[in-house]
């Protein structure tokens, strides 16, 4: 290993963020909330979008933490996929099944008609968590039926490019990094007026200064900043950190510009929050709080379109009318329902895939 590069030793592996776990549950309930505005009958989080920065910004730290005295240790790009691939799959394949099945129906209904071609290239590419190579109707569109799928996409490309760089990832490097991410979001964000970019089609390029910034601040936060500047300030410390992160969903233009507001959050807000709770170790009580919030985020997060497909699907089926029609309590309803099973596939369809799959394909040692 380049003796310039400093990593995360081995013996903090062992370690598990608990009050990260909060936070990832937390977001991803904000990007539910975000995305129920039509059953609710109004946008209560209208900035939640940035949950996916905070997102890739957890996984460089966890993925930093977890990973850096593996691949030291010579774990190869296979076996480091393999794990990744592990963890996220089984549910993706599952939301997947799930968006085939209902929004093909719901596709082939308000067109009128089935294309064919267009389906099939779709749900093959997504089956791989790549975009559709082909129109779907006349349109591109990158996951046409879960369109979260996006940021898996991204996570994987900054995944394979981090053990790529990993040797090189030296302070001086990734600093250069850091820079000109954040110099490029910040133009991109300007010259489009928001950093809400990456779902659609032909934002690929523009959505990169994204990814690389947050999961590489991850990275840094956890290599050079977690165990020698450390912010305790406790349970008050986390309290304040939940309201600051639920305020930077709720409020996008409390520094008078939606962008400067974006930017801020990114940059300067998610990663202070990170190293505050990071070095935050919870009671046994809130620890388990923590772990189901943590565990339950990504079946939250990636199983919400198809299950949103299915529950305004219900009332349309059974009473010949649109849930919305209900009122905000429709929408409460829905999220609860959501919540509840991302729960229970966590519980017992997600974690039972993924020892199955351990157990199958991971080398035994």
């Amino acid at each position: 290993m380049n003796a310039n590069v400093q990593t995360v030793p081995a013996a903090k592996t062992a370690d598990r963020f608990e009050m990260l776990d909060l936070l990832r549950g937390i977001a991803a309930l904000a990007v539910l909330i975000y995305h129920s505005d039509n059953f609710l009958g109004i946008q209560l989080l209208p900035n939640a979008y940035l949950a996916v920065d905070l997102f890739f910004m957890l996984s460089g730290f966890v993925i930093a933490h977890n990973y850096d005295p593996k691949i030291g240790s010579g774990m190869t790009l296979k076996e480091f996929m393999l794990h990744r691939g592990i963890r996220l799959f089984p549910c993706y394949w599952l939301a997947l099944a799930i968006g085939v099945t209902l929004g093909s129906a719901r596709l082939i209904r308000d067109q009128g008609y089935a294309d064919g071609l267009g389906l099939t290239i779709a749900a093959l590419c997504n089956l791989i968590m790549l975009p559709s190579l082909a129109p779907l109707y006349g349109e591109w569109t990158l996951f046409p039926f879960n369109g979260a799928s996006w940021s898996l996409m991204y996570e994987l490309v900054v995944n394979i490019a981090y053990w790529l760089l990993y040797r090189l990832l030296n302070a001086f490097n990734l600093i250069a990094i850091l820079v000109s991410s954040a110099v490029a979001l910040v133009v991109i964000a300007v010259h489009v007026g928001s950093v809400d970019i990456g779902m659609r089609a032909g934002e690929e390029l523009l959505a990169a200064p994204r990814v690389i910034f947050s999961f590489f601040a991850g990275l840094a936060l956890r290599r050079y900043a977690h165990d020698y500047f450390r912010i305790r300030l406790g349970n008050i410390g986390n309290v304040v950190a939940v309201l600051v992160l639920i305020a930077t969903f709720r409020f996008s233009d409390v520094f008078g510009s939606r962008v400067v507001g974006e930017c801020v959050a990114i940059l300067a807000t998610f990663p202070l929050l990170l190293l505050n709770v990071s070095n935050t170790v919870p009671g046994p009580r809130m620890a388990q709080i923590c772990r189901l919030a943590g565990n339950t985020s990504y079946p939250v997060y990636i199983l919400q379109t198809p299950l949103m497909l299915f529950v305004a699907a219900v009332p349309q089926l059974l009473f010949h009318e649109k849930g919305m029609h209900w009122g905000p309590m429709f929408g409460v309803v829905e999220i609860a329902f959501i919540v509840v099973v991302a729960w229970w596939v966590d519980a017992y369809v997600e974690l039972p895939a993924r020892r199955s799959l351990k157990r199958y394909l991971l080398p035994r040692k």
